[in-house]
């Protein structure tokens, strides 16, 4: 299997699936960013302080501990679940990659991912290296599917 045609490839992409796709992303900020700073929408700001995945070992806290800053969750001061490694806020951003990689390829998946990730930290100062990584096993389980659905 040539994984690079897998994971690069751009002849299933469309002009109408992109429109599309920043059609989607558009409504994704609004909802995001514009509604947990004003509380419009507060079942988002609960859900996003949800853990999937506690951590229980030092090794896992330690990642998670260097990998988040002190303001893990935006306009959340301070806010660094050490003890958690998968965080609902994570889990949207590996679904939202899922979707990315299935219907385009990384390159989207970077192009997109890596963008908001800087805009979050500069804008908000909220930093998270391992979104980077959960964008990136996101987009990759996409493409897969992509392949062998």
């Amino acid at each position: 299997m040539n994984y690079t045609k897998i994971f690069f490839s751009n002849d299933h992409i469309t002009l109408c699936s992109i429109i599309f796709l920043f059609t989607i992303l558009i409504c994704i900020y609004i909802i995001i960013f514009d509604s947990i700073p004003n509380s419009n929408i507060n079942i988002i700001k609960d859900l996003e302080k949800e853990c999937l995945i506690k951590c229980e070992h030092n090794i896992c806290k330690y990642i998670t501990n260097s990998s988040r800053g002190n303001n893990y969750y935006i306009n959340d001061e301070n806010s660094n679940p050490t003890d958690c490694i998968f965080t609902f806020w994570e889990a949207s951003h590996l679904i939202m990659h899922i979707f990315i990689g299935y219907f385009f390829n990384l390159y989207y998946v970077l192009g997109i991912g890596i963008p908001f990730e800087i805009y979050e930290y500069v804008h908000y100062k909220c930093e998270n290296y391992l979104d980077i990584v959960y964008n990136v096993i996101g987009g990759v389980i996409g493409c897969y599917l992509r392949v062998y659905l």
